[in-house]
Formats: structure tokens, sequence, C-alpha cells
């Protein structure tokens, strides 16, 4: 009942969800509305490259995953779908509420405050989750079980990485600057 057959106009329809999907992810990434400051320190620039590297293979993984697979259970693919419209939701209202502050790499910037508005007052890392969900919805729009268990082995980890330094470099340099509590 709940499992459809994954046709030529279904996996056309898939492949156009996919492509909205990565191209709204790389706009949201490198484009801002928010004037750009001066960042007085940058750390572990290549790290972030390669979370984004993870991010576009997992999300590509599932969709070879979908082609390859025979039927969709659309049951799972519309908690799939929660999940995913929950985390772009989510990166969108914690980059809104970083506003100047937001930056895709770990730095500290000329202007830099400790945000506490918005769902920041709620999460410390709204953004990680965000990601987290994206990618857990995609995976399971896709039926894609084995790229799910990728997203908690290799994605969850490495953010749990990055969030150890940016934690870490607010600490130290937050209260040097007199913007961290």
């Amino acid at each position: 009942m709940w499992v459809i057959e994954n046709s030529v106009p279904v996996k056309f329809a898939f492949l156009y969800l996919f492509g909205l999907l990565v191209l709204e992810r790389l706009i949201n990434t490198f484009s801002s509305k928010t004037p750009r400051q001066k960042a007085k320190k940058r750390f572990q620039e290549t790290f972030f490259f390669i979370l984004l590297a993870v991010y576009l293979s997992i999300v590509f993984l599932s969709a070879v995953s979908f082609f390859l697979n025979k039927e969709t259970n659309l049951l799972i693919s519309l908690a799939g779908a929660v999940l995913l419209a929950s985390g772009i939701l989510c990166r969108r209202v914690a980059i809104r509420s970083l506003n100047d502050c937001w930056s895709p790499f770990i730095e500290i910037k000329e202007k830099q405050r400790y945000v506490r508005a918005g769902i920041y007052r709620y999460l410390k890392h709204p953004y990680y989750l965000a990601v987290i969900l994206e990618l857990a919805g995609f995976s399971l729009i896709c039926n894609a079980f084995w790229v799910l268990a990728l997203v908690f082995l290799i994605q969850i980890p490495l953010l749990l990485v990055r969030i150890y330094f940016e934690n870490r470099i607010l600490r130290i340099y937050g209260k040097r600057m007199g913007f961290y509590p």
C-alpha cells in the first residue's frame, strides 16, 4: 500500500528534488544577505571543506541508492521529508539568529558577540542539529538506510569534533575580547 515502484517519472521528480536540495544548501552556505565582517582569526578552514564534502557525499550516495532501489516506501519517505524540511528551517533560523556573526568557518570577527537570542536561547548548536536532520531526512526520503548509518558513523562524529574546536576557540578568544561569559 505505501510502496511504489521507482518508475522513470518518479526518478525524474526525485532528480529535480535532489538538484534543488544541493543548490539550496550551497547557495545558503556561501551567500549571505548580511554584511560581511573582516575576520580577526580563522580556524580549521580545511575542516569545513571536509564536512561539506562528507555532507555532499551522503546526499549523493542517498540519491544513488534511490536510483538503485526498485521500490520506495512512501511512509518512510514522508517521515524523511518532514525531517529534511525541519532541518532546512532550523538551519535558516540559526543563520538568521546569528546574523552577521554567522560564517561557514570557525572564526572570530572584528565585531564578534556571543548570541543568546532566537533559537540560540534554547539550543547551543542548532546549525549542527539542522545538518543532522537534513542528512537523516534525505537518506530516509531515498530509503537509503545504509547511508543513514553513515550519517551516524561519519557526519555526527565530525560535527562533534567541530563543536569541540568551536567551543574551545569561543572560550579562549571570547574571554580575551570580552564577549564570552
